[in-house]
């Protein structure tokens, strides 16, 4: 069908190869866009050879034009599609990043606990020494043993004829005699306090 129309921004008489008004062809003059219009008059066995202009290059600029959208609804469709990847992409490496630092908060608590309950478990040796006397007092777990030697001055052999041993229970940080209920001493940081013959002393963790 051939549709011979006027253009409204330049006044040329146009004609076309249409199926219909409404499609989009461009004007050879003044070259905008125009939508056929529902005045459009058919014009049958029209010679196009008389025309100063090729109707059918109007046809394919149409064409053209439907080209266009399709290949940018495609670019569109890609980039959408890039930009899904892209966004799983960085939500598993948020995923990855929260589970690390999870991770090492967990591992560092880990640490920490281990080196409170190292730091705070009064397991271990402890000693006093002076100029008249050694105590050594070792504790493990809910038991304590002592040594107490009298330092007489004669040599170690002497000494060692004049060393005591005694050991108990520990409650907490407390340490008590062997029954339990004379309280003898207790544990503050590194230091074991007790008496000697009505001497406070601290002893020293090893």
């Amino acid at each position: 069908m051939i549709l011979k129309f006027i253009c409204p921004h330049c006044n040329m008489s146009i004609v076309t190869k249409s199926s219909k008004s409404g499609d989009k062809v461009q004007c050879p003059r003044c070259k905008n866009y125009l939508i056929v219009s529902i005045e459009a008059v058919e014009v049958p066995n029209l010679n196009e050879e008389e025309y100063s202009y090729d109707a059918t290059n109007n046809k394919k600029l149409f064409a053209k034009v439907i080209e266009e959208k399709k290949e940018n609804k495609v670019k569109f469709e890609k980039s959408t599609k890039n930009r899904g990847v892209a966004g799983k992409i960085v939500k598993f490496a948020l995923i990855a990043i929260i589970i690390i630092v999870f991770l090492k908060i967990f591992i560092g608590f880990i640490n920490s606990s281990g080196n409170n309950s190292r730091s705070t478990s009064i397991n271990g040796t402890y000693v006093y020494k002076d100029s008249s006397v050694k105590l050594r007092i070792t504790i493990l777990g809910n038991s304590w043993s002592g040594k107490t030697t009298i330092l007489t001055g004669f040599g170690s052999d002497w000494d060692n004829q004049n060393t005591e041993f005694d050991s108990g229970v520990v409650k907490g940080k407390g340490l008590y005699d062997s029954s339990g209920f004379v309280k003898i001493g207790y544990v503050s940081g590194n230091n074991l306090y007790t008496s000697i013959a009505n001497k406070r002393v601290t002893l020293r963790k090893n």
